[in-house]
């Protein structure tokens, strides 16, 4: 699946944590917010630039979007690399709000060879 809902039952809005697993080479994945129309787009050219190749099989790439802790990072063949400066200029910080959040992902290639969750804490309002 490239799209699936999130129902968050808590009261505060929260950045998320997202993973993706190449199972194969991709090209570049832009992820989207359906809702909010926010996106955030992974540049596999500038990814090739700064560790020798785009996405290729076996690569792990987390996007944390929590307030204090944001970041992208890439694992490949068990090195952690800041792939931070991969990230498109003017891509939106997704957060998830009170109810259902959709969540879409696409790659100019390979869409099949990705494997995505998103991962989220729960936080409510106290008195």
């Amino acid at each position: 699946k490239t799209e699936n809902v999130i129902t968050y039952r808590g009261d505060s809005e929260i950045g998320i944590t997202i993973q993706i697993h190449a199972i194969g080479e991709a090209g570049s994945i832009t992820i989207y917010n359906t809702g909010t129309r926010e996106s955030m787009r992974i540049d596999a050219v500038k990814l090739e630039t700064l560790t020798g190749s785009g996405i290729i099989d076996g690569d792990d790439i987390f996007i944390n979007t929590q307030k204090g802790d944001k970041g992208l990072t890439l694992i490949r063949g068990g090195k952690t690399i800041n792939i931070l400066n991969c990230l498109e200029k003017g891509s939106d910080w997704f957060s998830l709000v009170k109810g259902d959040n959709i969540f879409a992902f696409t790659a100019e290639s390979g869409t099949t060879n990705l494997q995505f969750w998103i991962e989220n804490k729960v936080i409510y309002e106290g008195v």
